[in-house]
């Protein structure tokens, strides 16, 4: 098994695409900015936070997974490395598991965690980028994974990340996300969660958001959900095609 941890790939389509990008008048930069700050001095007690919570439901999401077992895998917002980990598991004759996250002290932890594990290859990627601006060529991935990162991702952005996910994308691909879902249930935990994001964002930044309705919105077409109780706060994983409309 190999680990690379690499700045940026396809330098020269990351230049394409970071020109077009420049030229689109959403607030990314900034919000890319706030976020990679606050996540470096995150990743290094992240695992103990939530490490164990959000293993189990990435464990449970992608065992649910039917595609072909050996193609190109995403993880958008890979985070310490769970979701690559879990990946590789379940598909070891993948050609290529790579994840991206905006974070390099995420991704320095996620190379650190792929290279303790005794997994058989494919072969193992990790680069600093974001959602917005992906540094691979078109039509390239049979899935693109996002765990916990959906949510985060501001209402004027939504439209970008997903135009971006299209591109990469196989046409038989699968887009699957798991993320803190709307809901309206009165359970007391949960009420206090929308409370503190609401007064603390920068404490709690993740959102309930509707991802089923943002991703038809956005070209997808949903396959499946699954919804899932994290202490009383909802959880959905949807899993998404493009839609051939």
């Amino acid at each position: 098994m190999t680990a690379n941890l690499v700045t940026i790939k396809c330098f020269r389509e990351f230049i394409y695409r970071t020109i077009i990008i420049s030229m689109n008048p959403t607030s990314h930069t900034q919000y890319s900015h706030a976020v990679r700050n606050n996540y470096d001095r995150l990743s290094r007690i992240y695992d103990l936070i939530s490490g164990g919570t959000e293993r189990n439901l990435i464990r449970e999401t992608i065992s649910t997974l039917n595609i072909a077992g050996t193609g190109n895998y995403l993880d958008i917002g890979c985070g310490t490395g769970t979701g690559l980990v879990e990946l590789a598991k379940k598909y070891p004759s993948a050609k290529n598991v790579v994840g991206i996250d905006i974070s390099m002290g995420m991704c320095k932890k996620a190379v650190q965690k792929i290279t303790k594990q005794k997994l058989r290859p494919p072969l193992f990627s990790v680069c600093q980028a974001n959602g917005f601006s992906l540094p691979f060529r078109s039509a390239k991935f049979d899935l693109v994974f996002m765990s916990f990162t959906f949510e985060l991702i501001p209402d004027d952005l939504f439209q970008l990340l997903c135009s971006e996910v299209l591109r990469v994308l196989k046409l038989s691909g699968v887009y699957l996300t798991l993320n803190i879902n709307v809901s309206k249930s009165r359970n007391p935990i949960f009420a206090l969660y929308k409370w503190g994001h609401d007064n603390y964002p920068r404490l709690i930044d993740c959102r309930p958001v509707d991802s089923c309705m943002i991703l038809k919105t956005f070209g997808f077409e949903i396959i499946s959900t699954q919804t899932f109780n994290l202490w009383g706060i909802p959880v959905a994983s949807v899993s998404a095609s493009k839609d051939k409309k």
